[in-house]
């Protein structure tokens, strides 16, 4: 029963959503926020939507992905996690109907690196008397 909504909504000329990718923001070791915002739902309701991320360029919903932890209207924020330190990542956001699912620019971003003062502030200390 779905294949003949897709074939009605299709003729009727829905299409997939247009997105744009937001920065990525709040970038840490393991950790980044990005969003995404709905330009146009493609006259259809919108199922789904998030951002994905690879460290392959242009990644889609089958890498990483990430569901909104903010939604405001057609305005989402969405933060990834799991991430490896002073790794290039490329994020999109993403939008679903029941056409088809439409992605944002790729948008490229670097974790930070680990920092290791307290490793040594840690040794520094070995052997104080304290």
């Amino acid at each position: 029963m779905i294949a003949p909504i897709l074939i009605l909504i299709a003729a009727m000329g829905a299409q997939p959503p247009t997105v744009t990718t937001g920065s990525a923001t709040s970038i840490q070791t393991t950790t980044a926020w990005c969003s995404g915002l709905i330009t146009a739902t493609g006259g259809a309701s919108i199922l789904e939507r998030g951002v994905c991320w690879s460290v392959t360029p242009n990644p889609t919903v089958l890498d990483q992905s990430a569901e909104p932890i903010v939604v405001q209207g057609a305005y989402f924020e969405c933060r990834l996690s799991g991430l490896e330190p002073f790794t290039t990542y490329h994020v999109r956001a993403y939008a679903r109907n029941a056409v088809g699912t439409g992605y944002g620019q790729d948008v490229e971003f670097r974790t930070s690196r680990v920092n290791r003062k307290c490793a040594y502030i840690g040794i520094g200390l070995r052997g104080v008397g304290l």
